[in-house]
């Protein structure tokens, strides 16, 4: 005879009694530098170190260097872009989103496209990205800067461009595909 599946509220919630003993920990002591807080038993060590990296790596980016220091945390940061703006790249053109996006949001310190796409393509932070971040792509979008993102599609291009209007839909696309994820931010 077969078993039938049990639904969520049926099976055992596997992950209670992990979630519990961290909820209780306050030291755990070890026995090689003190005692460490739950936090840091939460963390492992790779993100520890990539969090790093990128803090020595970031030159454009407002970011606190941990929670005490207030801000965002850049490795949260960076997975959010990841998921919702790298991984979804098609155009060059489209890094102009993020850095609207950034400097909207006010994460993004004073700097032009050159030191943003120096940035970005910097083998810590986007090196992997499908298209690579391109200075002279962003210019060519600049326009738009003297507009709020939900004027994007009714802005005129200016004559001699090279923008076109599919690239400025798909910028607008990108920007609020950010924007409207930001909560996974708490920004």
């Amino acid at each position: 005879m077969e078993e039938k599946e049990k639904t969520p509220e049926q099976r055992p919630n596997q992950y209670a009694m992990i979630w519990n003993y961290y909820g209780h920990v306050e030291n755990v002591h070890n026995h090689f530098e003190g005692a460490a807080s739950k936090d840091d038993l939460a963390e492992s060590g790779s993100d520890k170190a990539k969090r790093d990296r990128l803090n020595k790596t970031n030159d454009i980016l407002k970011v606190g260097q941990g929670a005490d220091e207030g801000g965002i945390d850049i490795l949260k940061l960076y997975r959010y872009i990841d998921k919702h703006f790298v991984c979804e790249m098609v155009y060059k053109y489209e890094w102009y989103a993020l850095r609207r996006f950034l400097d909207r949001n006010k994460l993004l310190r004073d700097c032009d496209n050159v030191a943003f796409a120096n940035h970005m393509n910097q083998e810590e932070w986007f090196a992997h990205a499908k298209k690579s971040c391109e200075a002279n792509e962003m210019n060519t979008y600049n326009f738009l800067a003297s507009t709020p993102p939900d004027g994007w599609l009714s802005v005129d291009i200016p004559y001699g461009s090279k923008a076109t209007q599919s690239a400025v839909s798909r910028i607008y696309k990108c920007f609020y595909e950010l924007e409207d994820n930001k909560r996974e931010l708490m920004i």
